[in-house]
């Protein structure tokens, strides 16, 4: 069986419904506008047609098969069977893409026209339905079909972290981290671009490249002009069918030297895998999930119920080391945050950002080096500041910053100050290392401080933003000692400017009020907290 016949069996294998993950190469070609004065509208549109052809058969031969074709405008799309899809078809952009050199050098008109002819490549991963294109109202597909020229670097081959993830490591090491696009919801990686083929002899060597292309496009001007009529010789008219089978030639020169000389001295992607990765995210259970979570995150529209479903079907720490569990936490949230709204969520319910380490400790001010990180950070509920378990200060934020934390407490000492009692609570816990909810490992007292404006804004009367459902506060005994700015900057928080310093207290009584802020804590608690605050709970 040709290897042509093999590569369209997966698909023909499809049912007409299946839902699949296809692996999209979407290009598009740019030709120099002084091209039109030396080839014709037909002679640019036939090349175009060889080269989807040409392309067509690199895709084929890996595996893929045509999406669509428009012009100048094209896709190929890979069906996701497993380890090698990926590869294949960012191997097929790499390979199209490098046939450009030789074409250029081919139809250069002049040496003033670097690259007569350009590329940009494409490359990403989604869900898709049915087997036939018409039938596949794939996402990643339409992404790129709208912004694939505007955000891939002229030639070269730009790709996803989606697919970047997945690729063997030998290919990835082809690949440099770019930006991040909000277009495609996806960091971006690129290869390097081409440099302009340019030929090795002397500019006046009549027998270089440049030169004989030079005479070569001369040639197929006259003679393209003899053959509609412009120029007759004695009376006849000449028939001459354009530069395109040179063309077409060179192109498969190109592909014969790949696919039947340099392929089969390449060792198969399996070979380059074994011994077979470890890692869990290699493991089919996790590729499963991480499709769902793809499905479901790209096309709805309640992402909190959508992360919380993803959540709840994470495949389980496949070891019972700390150090495993902690890794795996780890990769479950890089899938997420690897979502706009999904961190946009998290922000906004929970104050989690760029900045959050995850361990259970703050992320200090202005410090590189997470192992400096030393004050146990919570996840408390959003309370009113007039709750019984918070006790709370209003201060002049002047002069404070120098101030010992314990001070801002022990200077209240009147017996009738509002909650008072909860103050001795508190004065018992840091004193005396008391612990006022059941369990060793729970916190008695937790600090939460920030400076507000309150001439340009309002104040929520409450711990946080009024949409957040948690906000983070640092162990008290731990900064009970430390100026106002030390302990702010080792919770992570910016010391700014303000007219009024809040300072809250919050004393837990329940075991979920103060929660480590933690990875796994917060995995385990989102799909509760996402029912507390659409009142599902059962």
């Amino acid at each position: 069986m040709s290897s042509l016949e093999s590569s369209k069996q997966p698909w023909q294998a499809l049912a007409l419904r299946d839902r699949i993950e296809v692996a999209v190469v979407h290009i598009h070609v740019t030709y120099d506008r002084r091209l039109a004065s030396v080839y014709t509208p037909v002679e640019i549109e036939r090349f175009s047609d060889v080269l989807r052809d040409s392309f067509h058969t690199i895709a084929e031969h890996r595996g893929g098969k045509l999406l669509s074709w428009n012009g100048n405008i094209g896709a190929f799309m890979f069906l996701v069977e497993d380890s090698e899809s990926h590869d294949n078809c960012c191997l097929a952009a790499i390979q199209m893409l490098g046939m450009i050199p030789s074409l250029n050098e081919d139809l250069r008109p002049s040496d003033d026209i670097a690259w007569p002819i350009e590329l940009r490549l494409s490359c990403d991963v989604g869900m898709a339905y049915g087997r036939e294109p018409l039938n596949m109202p794939s996402d990643v597909a339409r992404k790129l079909a709208t912004h694939g020229k505007q955000l891939a670097t002229e030639n070269s081959v730009t790709i996803t972290d989606r697919i970047y993830q997945q690729l063997s490591p030998d290919l990835k090491q082809r690949f440099e981290s770019i930006r991040f696009s909000a277009e495609l919801e996806a960091a971006l990686y690129t290869t390097p671009p081409l440099a302009a083929a340019r030929s090795a002899n002397r500019p006046g060597d009549s027998t270089s490249p440049s030169a004989m292309s030079a005479k070569k496009v001369d040639q197929i001007a006259i003679e393209s002009k003899v053959s509609q009529g412009r120029i007759g010789i004695g009376g006849r008219r000449h028939t001459y069918v354009g530069p395109w089978p040179i063309v077409a030639l060179v192109l498969v020169a190109i592909l014969c030297a790949d696919l039947l000389i340099l392929r089969p001295l390449i060792p198969p992607a399996s070979s380059q895998l074994a011994p077979a990765w470890k890692e869990q995210v290699y493991s089919a259970e996790w590729r499963n999930w991480r499709r769902g979570v793809q499905e479901k995150l790209s096309r709805t529209a309640e992402v909190e119920e959508s992360v919380a479903e993803a959540i709840r079907s994470v495949p389980p720490v496949i070891s019972n080391s700390p150090a495993a569990a902690l890794r795996h936490d780890e990769a479950v949230a890089d899938v997420l945050l690897s979502y706009p709204r999904v961190r946009n969520v998290l922000y906004t319910r929970l104050g989690i950002g760029d900045k959050f380490l995850g361990t259970g400790l703050s992320n200090p001010v202005n410090v590189a080096d997470y192992g400096d990180s030393s004050v146990h950070e919570y996840l408390i509920p959003n309370k009113r500041d007039d709750h019984p378990q918070v006790w709370m200060r209003q201060l002049n934020p002047i002069g404070l910053d120098k101030k010992k934390v314990k001070d801002l407490i022990n200077q209240v000492t009147s017996k009738t100050a509002p909650k008072a009692e909860l103050r001795e609570q508190i004065l018992a816990y840091v004193n005396k290392k008391e612990r006022l909810t059941e369990g060793k490992d729970k916190v008695g007292a937790v600090i939460r401080f920030q400076i507000l404006n309150l001439k340009k804004g309002k104040y929520s009367g409450s711990l946080g933003r009024m949409e957040s459902w948690r906000v983070f506060a640092s162990d008290l005994a731990e900064v009970w000692e430390l100026d106002v700015k030390s302990a702010a900057d080792l919770s992570g928080y910016s010391y700014n400017e303000g007219d009024t310093f809040f300072v809250w207290v919050f004393v837990p009584v329940h075991a979920d009020d103060a929660v480590q802020a933690t990875w796994s804590n917060v995995l385990a608690k989102f799909p509760q907290w996402v029912e507390e605050a659409t009142g599902k709970m059962p």
